[in-house]
């Protein structure tokens, strides 16, 4: 439990974490970039499922409180997705892609990049902002400009070191991590609780969370 106390002491940077995008933006829920005629190397393909019951959702939050959100409170919600090398500086580096949304009515976020990302590792992001007002003017001005996560908003996040290979970066806090290795990246995100105690850690990985 040190190791993962460390990684909520850190996560109190998501807080201030403003996604530092830029590039180009990738279409959601169409075909598959890694088709594209000509293309080169490999996609990253992020999927984020907000589970739902009787329409409400549960989140965990930094200090492993639960939080109740109707799902009429999210969907429709703007979110923004961005994909990093592995090792990047929130706030400061570049996106390699990003793309602005919106939370479908089946909570089911998918994103898939341009094919063109070589062997490695590399992070992803995603924001939701269900509680901070996004405007036209704030999707039209560069992404690195976008709000940080705040009060209501959701976040991806792990405590889960595994996908760490050998040599490669740590995952900072508020991103998840894909490996390519001569294939496609995936990686899905839910919004995981724990029912007792002993089931905190397997709810910190992969895990799309509230910002209380």
């Amino acid at each position: 439990m040190n190791a993962m106390t460390a990684r909520w002491v850190a996560l109190a940077s998501l807080c201030g974490f403003s996604v530092g995008c830029s590039g180009s933006s990738a279409g959601l829920g169409a075909a598959d970039p890694g088709l594209d005629a000509g293309a080169k190397g490999h996609s990253l393909h992020f999927a984020a499922n907000l589970l739902q019951h009787e329409g409400e959702l549960l989140f965990i939050t930094p200090s492993v409180s639960i939080i109740k959100v109707p799902a009429a409170n999210i969907a429709g919600k703007p979110y923004m997705v961005a994909s990093f090398p592995a090792g990047f500086s929130p706030g400061n580096d570049p996106a390699i892609h990003h793309s602005w949304g919106a939370v479908p009515a089946d909570l089911k976020i998918r994103y898939a990049t341009p094919a063109t990302y070589q062997d490695g590792p590399y992070d992803m992001v995603l924001v939701v902002y269900a509680g901070t007002p996004i405007t036209d003017a704030i999707r039209a001005a560069p992404a690195h400009e976008a709000p940080p996560a705040k009060g209501g908003d959701l976040a991806t996040f792990t405590a889960d070191m595994s996908a760490v290979r050998p040599g490669d970066p740590s995952i900072p806090p508020g991103v998840v991590r894909l490996n390519v290795e001569g294939a496609n990246g995936e990686v899905t995100a839910e919004n995981k609780t724990p029912a007792d105690p002993s089931q905190v850690a397997a709810a910190l990985i992969n895990t799309v969370m509230i910002i209380p």
